[in-house]
């Protein structure tokens, strides 16, 4: 099989954890991960970004009971629930996986 020297992103939708309801869906994420396995196969140096649609837009908020900026927050810390989630995945699958925020969140991630 042929490796690749330059390391890939790439980028996942919140939603596509969540199959076709909120929340994660078991069957994405097994879909997800496969098929970043076989991804992974083809080329080692990879990153993964997260988003955190299935949990919550700060963009589409419906209410005003949040400020904007504090919205984004809780917004980044659905990606940050949606990295844990794909990192457990892959760690139980005996692959190696980092968990990066750009936002501290305490000993759950390396900032």
């Amino acid at each position: 099989m042929t490796h690749y020297s330059h390391p890939i992103l790439v980028k996942l939708s919140g939603e596509a954890f969540g199959g076709a309801s909120s929340g994660v869906n078991g069957s994405a994420l097994n879909r997800i991960g496969q098929e970043l396995l076989l991804a992974r196969d083809v080329n080692p140096k990879m990153a993964v970004v997260v988003g955190g649609g299935n949990f919550y837009r700060g963009k589409s908020r419906e209410y005003d009971f949040i400020d904007r900026v504090e919205a984004d927050y809780v917004g980044m810390l659905a990606t940050v629930m949606n990295g844990i989630i794909l990192q457990q995945w892959m760690e139980r699958q005996k692959v190696d996986a980092k968990l990066l925020s750009a936002i501290p969140v305490g000993t759950i991630v390396e900032g």
